[in-house]
């Protein structure tokens, strides 16, 4: 237990450290997201380190493996599928900061994503999703043939979902800080040094995250996805708890049917589902209330769901079917159609997550 605590406490050293020094780290490595022009997408003021990836995410999978993999502390599971996860969130992680700096293709990273995914699923049999439980039903449901496709299209949409939602200071850390405190209502012991360091991690990277010091970028968005993506379905499949799949897809629902509108809205429109605009929900709430409120709502709507749901896993296919009509009906409220011509779009908030 005291090994476990120092464990965790050197990680949260580690990331207070590299928030500290981000701008410093941001430049040696050329991670660095500059402004675009008046009118462009990328609206903050000065050019922001992009290494909230690297605070969050290294002292996390250094914890993960020190404690984990080489079952520093005693735990019941094969070290080898727990490695697989660690250096599958580590080849996703780096992908990302391939991207930070040298701008990959959307196509390049949709290949390496799935690719990655797939042979997670196969590598590990506790990563394939062959069967699907849900709360207030007795039997579960057998996905047969399909569940390796089912298992990493889960995780390639959820990594893309995320990353897409990575438009605004704060939003999806504070998100990813809500699943991890899920994820450890049912984890085992021997994971949570993981994802207690994780929750440390992305608490303290958050605040230099809010005061524009730093931003998480894409390698921090593809490795927390892929992390959390990869632990739901660990966790769930050795149903620590009782956990459900619907509790899981309660939990990454906002960002996911975000994703879902807008890859089909610019299919339809005619540009590419993966161009990058302003027409996600956050964006369309930052347009009403500025993002300094906005983020609550946002937050509210992923975490009080979340929260009951695990309270009452009974209500959870109610919870659902309340958050799709609470998303449709935030979309109508907040639609830019709805903004007066001089409203809070000229407080310029915060461009990048």
């Amino acid at each position: 237990m005291i090994l476990q605590s120092i464990l965790i406490a050197c990680g949260g050293i580690a990331a207070l450290l590299t928030c500290l020094y981000a701008m410093a780290i941001g430049k040696s490595f050329g991670l660095l997201d500059i402004p675009d022009p008046v009118g462009g997408r990328k609206r903050h003021t000065k050019i922001t380190p992009l290494v909230g990836g690297i605070a969050i995410l290294v002292p996390t999978l250094c914890v993960g493996y020190l404690s984990v993999a080489h079952t520093i502390f005693p735990g019941t599971h094969t070290p080898r599928d727990l490695n697989t996860i660690l250096w599958l969130v580590l080849a996703m992680f780096l992908i990302g900061i391939i991207d930070d700096r040298w701008a990959l293709s959307a196509k390049i990273r949709l290949v390496v994503s799935i690719i990655g995914a797939v042979i997670a699923v196969l590598h590990v049999p506790d990563l394939d999703l062959t069967m699907l439980s849900f709360s207030g039903l007795a039997e579960p449901y057998f996905l047969g043939g399909f569940s390796t496709l089912f298992s990493a299209l889960c995780l390639v949409g959820l990594l893309n979902a995320i990353n897409m939602a990575d438009g605004k200071n704060g939003l999806v850390m504070g998100c990813c800080s809500f699943w991890t405190a899920f994820l450890l209502v049912y984890a085992p012991d021997y994971l949570r040094p993981l994802l207690i360091t994780l929750l440390v991690s992305l608490i303290i990277t958050l605040q230099f995250n809010l005061s524009e010091k730093l931003f998480l970028g894409d390698g921090g968005s593809y490795g927390l996805s892929m992390l959390l993506g990869l632990l739901s379905i660990y966790i769930y499949n050795h149903r620590y708890g009782s956990m459900t799949a619907d509790q899981i897809a309660l939990w990454y629902m906002l960002p996911v049917i975000d994703c879902l509108r807008l890859l089909i809205t610019r299919y339809v429109e005619g540009r590419s589902p993966f161009l990058p605009d302003r027409s996600h929900l956050h964006h369309y709430m930052a347009l009403h209330l500025t993002w300094d409120r906005a983020k609550y709502l946002y937050w509210a709507m992923v975490g009080v769901p979340g929260i009951v749901s695990i309270a009452w896993p009974q209500i959870t296919s109610g919870l659902i079917i309340a958050t799709l009509i609470l998303y449709a009906i935030s979309l109508f409220y907040f639609s830019p159609r709805r903004v007066h011509p001089l409203g809070h779009e000229r407080h310029l908030d915060s461009a990048r997550g």
